[in-house]
């Protein structure tokens, strides 16, 4: 249960609700930027009016009599020793300017504090999406594999919005109860019966408003689930379209988001429902407050200057209680949403990848010593595995679909945890290792590379952003692109769509490939990275890796065995352990697992 919303059959006016609801304001007001400046500059404002707007009764008593009343002239003792000070005499036009200086001061500081507002809110946008960026960057990859991706899009895109204008919403409320605590100070002043009045009037709108705004509360937690729904199924409908397509699934996907889209148009009109109902009711029971405090005023002893001083606080005061039961009502739709962003942050820090502290030294072996994992409720998939890959060769891993061979990259790369045993980079343990410095130097293309929505040279060139163009068609060479390039009407610049999809899925291998060969790294990992060239192709890239072998470490996956037949080592995957290791000749001529594999294949 939200502890800004209340349901069921709690008391909505209980000591503990309020108090939740106070002291969540307080921390959203208290954790935005400059927030003390905003204050502060609330409260000059507060004074300039509380100083200014009394000056006008003996400026209107002139204008009807050209006398000052006791009241009056109260006010005109109070402001004396300044106008002396600036050497103006106390007259009709010195009073209007001192009070007319003072209310346009404090108009001003409220126009530079909502200004002020405006700033911290895009800069606190800002700093909010770069904080999901940068946990979703540092997040463990197995929970990060277990979660939808269209989460991330959501925070980003909505819930970062959203909670940014709760803090917006709480510096809002601070400024229009200030300014209503000013000019209810203001008219105590004028006349302590209107004050009172005034004071049960709002005293009972703020009731009636806080019970309508747990129905909005409870609009705004529904509305906040259903754009999570939508926004997965949408990144599920844009990542699988060729296939929704294909199988003519168009008109049911249609129906769920046609569904889900109405859905959400109700909710959001339902909300805006009370929200019209509150801003109505505010505006009718301060307006019949004028209508009676006009009615009234001889009952209340209020001269002309008084009354019309008193009319014009409360014309002041008006727009501000309907303004602080707006912006309640906007808090309370953005609450939920706000509630909802800062537990996805800390769950994604609660998974923050663990890392050691000792960098990875290029060169070094790499050993899996009795190494056994398992994924989460599934039986173990590794429990003895032995593995040496000396610097500067080139090692294989094949064996049957779902054997592990991609998971041992995996576990090498630090993207999941072992069980048992021990992995190590030349001396270091894989939980001294500090991971970035390791993937630093490592190079993956996998079987389906993912690619930019840019152009070709972007694509090439990420990684590394100084390559110069002779760089780039030097690597393209090497793995049978640069032919493919030269008939482009664009070349380099041709554009290659989202994830390369005007491309063949060869070409996107070889563009992968390319763009891993640009940043010469000190260990090349390839999992079926060749699986769609064809074999004129295969054999040219082959012959660059014998070639780059002597000057990285190459660890190459593959089903199709004729592509590891110049491995330094093979090491065959089967039963959770590697049964077999050698070159491809030796293990052949064991005819043991690898024989059958490779004479199953042919």
């Amino acid at each position: 249960m939200s502890s800004w919303g209340v349901y069921g059959d709690e008391n909505l006016l209980s000591l503990g609700v309020f108090l939740q609801r106070f002291g969540y304001l307080l921390r959203l007001l208290t954790t935005t930027p400059y927030w003390g400046l905003i204050c502060m500059l609330q409260f000059v404002s507060g004074l300039a009016s509380f100083l200014g707007l009394p000056l006008l009764i003996p400026v209107l008593e002139m204008m009807q009599s050209n006398t000052v009343s006791v009241q009056g002239g109260s006010y005109a003792k109070f402001v004396i020793p300044f106008l002396q000070a600036l050497g103006l005499k106390f007259n009709f036009n010195s009073m209007l300017f001192m009070a007319a200086v003072l209310m346009l001061l404090g108009q001003l500081l409220v126009n530079a504090s909502s200004l002020v507002c405006t700033f911290v809110k895009e800069d606190l946008l800002a700093e909010y999406r770069k904080k999901i960026f940068r946990a979703y960057a540092s997040v463990d990859w197995q929970w990060l594999t277990d979660h939808h991706s269209a989460r991330m899009y959501h925070a980003v895109v909505r819930e970062a919005e959203q909670a940014c204008e709760a803090h917006m919403n709480a510096q809002r409320i601070f400024i229009n109860f200030f300014q209503i605590a000013v000019y209810l100070t203001i008219s105590l002043r004028l006349s302590w019966q209107i004050t009172l009045l005034a004071v049960g009037v709002y005293v009972l709108l703020g009731l009636c408003n806080a019970v309508n705004l747990n129905f909005i509360n409870q609009f705004a937690e529904v509305l906040n689930q259903k754009f999570k729904q939508f926004s997965n199924d949408a990144v599920s409908f844009q990542h699988n379209k060729k296939f929704i397509k294909v199988a003519l699934l168009g008109e049911r996907f249609l129906a769920s988001f046609t569904h889900a889209i109405d859905q959400m148009c109700q909710l959001r009109k339902r909300q805006m429902l009370h929200v019209e109902l509150q801003r109505a009711w505010n505006m009718m029971s301060t307006l019949i407050l004028l209508v009676v405090m006009i009615f009234f005023h001889q009952a209340l002893s209020l001269n002309y200057a008084t009354l019309l001083l008193i009319l014009f606080v409360f014309m002041r005061l008006a727009p501000q209680f309907v303004a602080l039961a707006d912006v309640y009502a906007a808090l309370d739709m953005s609450i939920p949403v706000h509630k909802s962003l800062q537990s996805h942050l800390q769950t994604l820090e609660d998974h923050r990848e663990k890392s050691g502290s000792r960098a990875f030294v290029p060169g070094s072996a790499l050993r899996f010593e009795e190494v056994s994992f398992a994924y989460p409720n599934q039986p173990a998939l590794f429990s003895n595995l032995h593995l040496s890959i000396e610097p500067h060769t080139m090692v294989a891993i094949v064996g049957k679909s779902g054997c592990g061979k991609s998971t041992i990259l995996d576990l090498l790369l630090g993207l999941l945890d072992i069980k048992g045993g021990v992995i190590y980079y030349g001396q270091i343990p894989h939980h001294e290792l500090e991971k970035d410095s390791l993937r630093r130097h490592v190079a993956f293309v996998g079987q389906r590379p993912s690619l930019l929505d840019g152009t070709l040279r972007e694509n090439l060139i990420v990684a590394k952003p100084s390559a110069t163009k002779q760089e780039v068609l030097d690597v393209c060479r090497r793995v049978h692109l640069k032919e493919f390039i030269e008939e482009l009407p664009q070349g380099l610049d041709t554009v290659v769509g989202e994830n390369g999809i005007k491309l063949s899925g060869g070409q996107r291998q070889r563009i992968a490939l390319a763009r891993c060969l640009l940043l010469a790294p000190d260990i090349l990992i390839l999992d079926e990275a060749t699986s769609e060239l064809d074999s004129e192709s295969e054999a040219v890239i082959q012959n660059t890796l014998k070639e780059m072998r002597s000057q990285m470490t190459i660890i190459i996956i593959a089903h199709r065995l004729s592509t590891v037949k110049a491995a330094d080592k093979i090491y065959v995957i089967e039963h959770g352990t590697a049964c077999e290791s050698g070159a491809y000749e030796e293990l052949l001529a064991r005819k043991g697992r690898f024989y059958d594999l490779v004479s199953l294949q042919h």
